[in-house]
């Protein structure tokens, strides 16, 4: 019964499809009375309990029992039934040749799909063997576009391990970290697709509820690291990990377990993954999640585009390879100033040159993704076209270094002469690929002196069938005799109805149609099977000459990928010369540390999206007396723009971009942090307040004195007190704990009581002009204190009711008259003044005692 019970679970199959008293007869096999092709069948399945199975049978992969019905409501295909030996089974199906499409659909809904092939022969009398050759998952399918990556986590004794990669790249990076929170930080910046995870990872639910894919658990001994260093050691053919930089255990156990769980999915080598880079966090400026997620660096905060990003800004690149670095770049800001200015010289360059700008354009969009492509030559999914398109990449390879060594910049000459142009690899390629490869021209003419032996003899019959169509003609005195082809029949003679009568005797019917009749002759006949055995020839000769070529090239691969980075950096950084140059951006000058000092700085963004002239502002932060900034203002008036285009100034300079600004001295920040805006997050009992909280408590706890700090309206979720006194405590905190350099913009006017009591805060506020009841936002920031939120007027742009808005003002005076709100610090003495002289009369003597305490 235990064994039984076993089987089921392990099989996840209703009772009704075991015969219970015959699977506990006599100590029998469990499995003996199924028939032998689903015994079969069901042995693979147990391996592979948490797939879809995709069985061979013949022309078809069918599917069985619970994968049918998941499959067939899934992909809208026909369920139908098997006979098992024990009864039905649920069955589905697709075509062999359709299958690719159908599991690539069952992955991206979240499934895994194991194809199960039929191997060798079977036999005599005997059943066909097939065995799993490969597991499609999220990670292991190549990705069209973008980057999608599988990580491995491992947790080690007070460190994790990260390691990554793109098997449709050969990307591989491996990196050490020493917290939670930086795992969870790095994790959502890749976006892997798919996690594995040693059995130790603790924070599951975190990464589940923060990244999205939930970790898959693998085999605990893969991520041992003796076993680790061993698959790495054996992939790379090295004697030691040195230099790969894989010193930590951490990074080794977790990328060593990757390319296990990479071999055991894939059915190909990976021998077009040729390194790994191992990383530290620490030499990139760090941006959490939420930073990321407010400066919409890569995707909006409304629906996750990219159009409005900063990165729909920068990204005027010509190739796939050059997009996905460029991304990289902008997230991942250097802190190393020499590798900026190295960065920021060649945007320069290409800013100032517009006539090699575009000549380097033009042939960049030549360059097909030749990353891409050496998987597919890796995989053996490569065709004749790809290799074309290979080849005419490094052709345009070849131009795009001899534009660059023309070049008088020395930065350029040192990218032609670093650029591997692959001369030897397209002329390999081009002795044997045509320009337009097709079936049956596969191969270049001249290339193969036996394959063009048969391409001359087939001329030959297909020379013979139109003679003998001619003959034809001639003989039965029928003009629109003709001889087709198609794939059911063949080759036929076609006479028309009229024609039927007197037709020779050897003509042999082959189909009949509405106004015509086909048929065939002994000599068609043999002229046909001459046809089909010599294209079958051909073929064979093409598929060995196309092989052969094919592993010569996978023998280039190293060094098709460092020609191919080399182009992507080329053109990264011919997207920011060619943005710095259209949009008028200067080159910023770097330090190690001081101020942050920016004329007429734009915010990058929204400075495209205006049909009217972005108003340009300064910016000064530095470490003594301003180094914090209480900016007020009313809603609409620009704070959160302010903020966020100083923010997106210090990653585009980091970045190596030039900026938006007439001119600007920047220090390197090791981290930039921002909280502007939060909303519940009820699925785990937070309110907005509470996430609000958490997302500053992360900023005290982790900003240094190099840090930039960006605060939006801190306690507006909480009481009008608690959360007056909650962000006067985080400006002490800042300032005497802390020492990063901030922005806080709030529409609590009484924090700006802070400038002269605490060190380091100035206040400025966004210019209103008013005209009458109206007001006009003019985005200019200034030296001082906001006297009104204005909130009555925005009410009154937003489009409310005249009588809602005739009302608030009522109320509004009516509340200070009573006194319930304070007249706004700066400028109360004078306001104290006028306001007793205009209602003194009506207030009662101690109201009035109490407001001349205030002069």
């Amino acid at each position: 019964r235990r064994r039984l019970r076993r089987l089921r679970q392990t099989l996840s199959l209703p009772k009704t499809y075991l015969n219970t008293r015959q699977a506990l007869g006599q100590g029998g096999d469990i499995l003996a009375e199924f028939s032998a092709m689903m015994r079969q069948y069901l042995e693979i399945k147990a391996q592979h309990k948490e797939n879809l199975v995709f069985f061979r049978l013949g022309d078809f992969y069918e599917l069985f029992f619970d994968d049918a019905r998941l499959a067939a409501e899934k992909l809208g295909l026909v369920l139908t039934s098997r006979d098992t030996g024990q009864g039905k089974a649920s069955m589905c199906g697709v075509p062999h040749h359709a299958a690719e499409g159908y599991i690539l659909r069952l992955v991206d809904m979240g499934h895994r799909v194991a194809l199960c092939e039929q191997v060798g022969d079977a036999p005599k009398g005997g059943l066909m063997p097939r065995q799993v050759v490969r597991v499609y998952t999220p990670g292991t399918v190549m990705q069209d576009e973008g980057n999608g990556y599988i990580a491995a986590v491992f947790q080690g004794k007070g460190a994790f391990g990260l390691a990554y990669c793109d098997v449709a790249t050969g990307e591989f990076l491996a990196t050490t970290l020493d917290t939670e929170g930086k795992l969870l930080d790095e994790l959502h910046k890749i976006a892997p697709v798919e996690i594995i995870a040693n059995p130790d990872l603790r924070p599951i639910e975190a990464i589940k509820n923060n990244i999205g894919p939930v970790p898959n658990i693998y085999h605990f001994w893969a991520f041992l690291h003796d076993v680790a260093r061993d698959k790495l050691l054996g992939h790379f053919g090295v004697a030691n990990l040195e230099g790969y930089g894989l010193v930590d255990e951490p990074a080794t156990c977790a990328a060593g377990a990757l390319l296990h769980y990479l071999s055991e999915m894939q059915a190909a080598s990976l021998a077009h993954i040729t390194t790994v880079s191992t990383y530290a966090v620490t030499n990139y400026m760090i941006l959490d999640k939420n930073t990321r997620r407010n400066l919409e660096l890569t995707e909006t905060l409304w629906d996750k585009g990219v159009a409005g990003t900063l990165l729909w800004v920068l990204d005027k690149t010509r190739t796939a390879m050059g997009g996905r670095l460029l991304r990289k770049w902008l997230e991942n800001p250097l802190l190393d100033i020499n590798d900026i200015n190295t960065r920021q010289e060649a945007v320069g360059e290409y800013a100032e040159n517009a006539a090699l700008r575009g000549d380097v354009a033009v042939q960049l969009e030549k360059i097909a993704d030749m990353e891409r492509l050496c998987a597919k030559i890796n995989y053996g999914r490569v065709t004749a076209g790809d290799l074309a398109a290979l080849s005419n990449s490094m052709a345009a390879i070849a131009d795009v270094k001899g534009l660059l060594d023309g070049a008088s910049s020395g930065l350029n000459t040192y990218f032609a002469a670093e650029i591997d142009d692959l001369a030897d690899v397209l002329s390999k390629i081009r002795a044997v690929i045509p320009e337009e490869a097709m079936p049956g021209q596969m191969i270049a003419a001249g290339y193969d002196q036996a394959l063009d032996s048969m391409r001359m003899l087939k001329n030959q019959y297909i020379d013979a069938l139109n003679v003998l169509e001619n003959r034809e003609r001639e003989a039965t005195g029928i003009k629109t005799l003709k001889i087709g082809h198609n794939k059911i029949f063949g080759h036929y003679i076609e006479v028309g109805n009229a024609h039927r009568a007197g037709l020779p005797s050897h003509y042999q019917r082959r189909q009949t149609l509405s106004g015509s009749e086909r048929y065939t002759t002994h000599e068609l006949q043999q002229l046909e099977m001459d046809i089909l055995t010599v294209n079958e020839k051909i073929s064979l000769a093409e598929r060995e000459l196309f092989i052969g070529l094919r592993t010569a090239v996978a023998g280039e691969i190293p060094r098709i990928q460092g020609a191919a980075h080399m182009v992507a950096t080329v053109d990264a950084l011919l997207s920011l010369g060619r943005i710095a140059a259209e949009n008028s951006y200067v080159r910023p000058e770097m330090m190690q540390g001081g101020p942050i000092d920016i004329k007429d700085g734009r915010h990058p963004v929204v400075e495209q999206l205006l049909t009217e002239t972005f108003v340009a502002n300064d910016a000064y932060l530095d470490d003594e007396a301003n180094k914090i900034c209480i900016i007020t203002g009313p809603n609409m008036a620009g704070k959160s723009t302010y903020l966020r285009q100083v923010a997106l100034i210090s990653i585009m300079a980091q970045m190596g971009s030039f900026v938006p600004a007439v001119a600007a001295r920047l220090p390197v920040c090791d981290r930039v942090f921002t909280r502007v805006g939060a909303g519940d997050d009820l699925a785990r009992g937070k309110s907005t307040f509470m996430v609000e909280m958490n997302e500053v408590a992360n900023i005290l706890n982790n900003a240094t004195a190099k840090s930039l700090v960006i605060l939006d309206e801190i306690g507006r979720g909480t009481s009008t007190a608690d959360g007056f006194a909650i962000a006067l405590a985080i400006v002490e905190h800042i300032s005497q704990a802390v020492g990063a350099k901030t922005l806080f913009a709030t529409h609590f006017h009484e924090l700006t009581e802070a400038e002269g009591k605490i060190p380091s805060v100035v206040n400025y506020c966004m210019q209103v002009a008013e005209d009458g009841e109206d007001i006009r936002f003019l985005r200019k920031i200034c030296r001082g204190g906001a006297d009104s939120s204005y909130g009555i007027h925005v009410a009154k742009l937003a489009g409310l009711p005249a009588a809602v808005i005739s009302r608030s003002a009522e109320i509004q005076k009516g509340l200070k008259v009573q006194g319930v709100f304070p007249e706004q610090p700066g400028q109360r003495r004078e306001r104290v003044r006028i306001f007793l002289e205009e209602f003194g009369p009506e207030l009662a003597p101690d109201q009035v005692k109490a407001l001349k305490g205030l002069l």
